[in-house]
Formats: C-alpha cells, sequence, structure tokens
C-alpha cells in the first residue's frame, strides 16, 4: 500500500513546497533586480559610474567627464548607424547566390572600416578623459582602463525593433538596374569603382 496515497498531509506538503519555491524565486529576482543598472544606463553607464568612483573624481572633474560622455554617445550613435546599415548591405548579398569573393571582402572592408573608427573614437574619448586627471588619478586611470574598456563592451550596431541585423530574417535586398543588391558592382563586382561611402 502506497503510504502517500491515503496520507491527508500529502496535499499541504506539496502546497507548502509550492509556496517555498515561490518565495524563492521572488527573493532571487527582487535581489537581482537591485544590482542591475537602471534602464538606459548599461554597462557603459556603469563603466562611467565605476570609473568616477575608483578616480575619486571631484566635482569640476565629473562636470568635465559628464560632457566628454555625452559628446562621445553622439558621436557613437552616429558611427553605429552607419555601421548598422552597411552590415544590413553586406549581409543582404546572401540574396545573390552568383556575388563572388572580391565584392564580399569589398563590403566586409567597409563594415571593419567603420568598426575601426568607433575603436578609435573610443580611444581618443579616454584619452581626454586621462587629460583630466592629475597625476595620481592618471596612474589609477592607467590601472583600470582596461577593466573599464571590458565592462563596456564590445561596441555592436543598434538593434532595431529589438532585433539584430545578424539575427533577424534577410528581406530581399533593395536591387539596382542590374538585379544586384543595391550598391553592388555590376558583373559581379567587376567594376574598378571603390565601395560607396
Amino acid at each position: 500500500m502506497n503510504y502517500f496515497s491515503n496520507n491527508k498531509l500529502w496535499p499541504l506538503i506539496v502546497l507548502l513546497l509550492i509556496l517555498i519555491n515561490t518565495a524563492t524565486l521572488v527573493f532571487f529576482w527582487v535581489s537581482n533586480k537591485k544590482d542591475l543598472p537602471t534602464q538606459g544606463e548599461g554597462n557603459r553607464g556603469s563603466a562611467a559610474a565605476y570609473l568616477t568612483k575608483e578616480l575619486q573624481l571631484d566635482a569640476a572633474q565629473q562636470a568635465a567627464y559628464k560632457t566628454l560622455r555625452e559628446e562621445h554617445q553622439q558621436s557613437m550613435q552616429a558611427i553605429r548607424r552607419q555601421l548598422k546599415e552597411a552590415k544590413d548591405v553586406f549581409f543582404n548579398l546572401l540574396n545573390s547566390p552568383e556575388v563572388d569573393e572580391a565584392t564580399i571582402n569589398q563590403y566586409a572592408s567597409k563594415t571593419a572600416g567603420i568598426e575601426q573608427q568607433l575603436d578609435v573614437l573610443t580611444f581618443h574619448h579616454f584619452k581626454e578623459v586621462r587629460a583630466l586627471c592629475n597625476d595620481e588619478q592618471k596612474i589609477k586611470f592607467d590601472g583600470i582602463i582596461k577593466k573599464v574598456v571590458q565592462m563596456m563592451g564590445p561596441q555592436r550596431p543598434p538593434r532595431r525593433n529589438g532585433n539584430d541585423s545578424l539575427h533577424r530574417p534577410f528581406g530581399p535586398p533593395p536591387q539596382n538596374g542590374d538585379g544586384m543588391p543595391e550598391g553592388v558592382p555590376p558583373h559581379g563586382g567587376n567594376s574598378n569603382e571603390p565601395p560607396p561611402q
């Protein structure tokens, strides 16, 4: 005879276990939510807060750093839009089975060049931030800057409708007069013209 089939405590035990599990999940959810950055702050906001705290920036330095960050973010957004558009065109080449390696490399180089612009812009931004520091702060800055950059994460193009260009379905690319994706040189990329700017 099964002990639990005749035991009136069995439903109560199940209910108690469910309540304990629910309470545990809620506890962890609330605890983790407190540790998350506020909406719109993201990893870059956390990196900025970390840098400000570790360098012990005074009020004047914090104001100057805030201005630098705002200028940097505006410039980055403009370049990220270019990168997003360039990657869309590049991966739309998948819809053209006849596309040759020269064309693929041409468009891959274009996206790599834009990504390089992001790196250079970030480098100059942190060079300006370092210039705000006194001698003691510069030593601390040199010791933590790699961690700050890692906290910011890879520079990615912005998402559209919550979908990254690499994770959304590929629609038919805009066509030019030769039936190739827009921006692709005619005759399989044998044109001597440079990639579109």
